[in-house]
């Protein structure tokens, strides 16, 4: 669990997966996650960063060089984009956050991203 932690600390600062195993073996020494487990952890959480990102983004492309005179001109505007967002779509997220949360509670808030845990719904 604490290696998963510094693995996610070393993605989050850019640190070279190479120099993420190094410090990992300084840190933990013989109990140090395998070379191959390391890369698999780091490449997950990089790409759930990406994906993370790219969520964003899209959100915010239909407003992007827009300008605002107000706050609530800003606040107009968004709510037109949220509603023009498809109910299926909507569901969808919907379901996905639900069943993440299933997922935290069912390991008790530890971290469980790359973990095959299977909820009976």
């Amino acid at each position: 669990m604490e290696q998963k932690v510094c693995i996610n600390f070393c993605v989050k600062n850019g640190i070279k997966c190479s120099k993420t195993l190094e410090m990992l073996t300084v840190a933990y020494g013989e109990s140090t996650s395998s070379q191959k487990n390391v890369y698999c952890q780091r490449n997950s959480f990089q790409n759930c960063l990406i994906l993370i990102r790219s969520s964003v983004a899209k959100l915010k492309r239909p407003m992007k060089g827009r300008r605002f005179a107000t706050i609530e001109e800003i606040k107009a505007a968004s709510l037109e984009e949220l509603k023009a967002i498809p109910k299926s779509a909507f569901q969808k997220c919907f379901d996905d956050w639900k069943k993440r949360w299933h997922k935290c509670i069912v390991s008790e808030g530890d971290y469980f991203e790359g973990d095959n845990i299977i909820l009976d719904e």
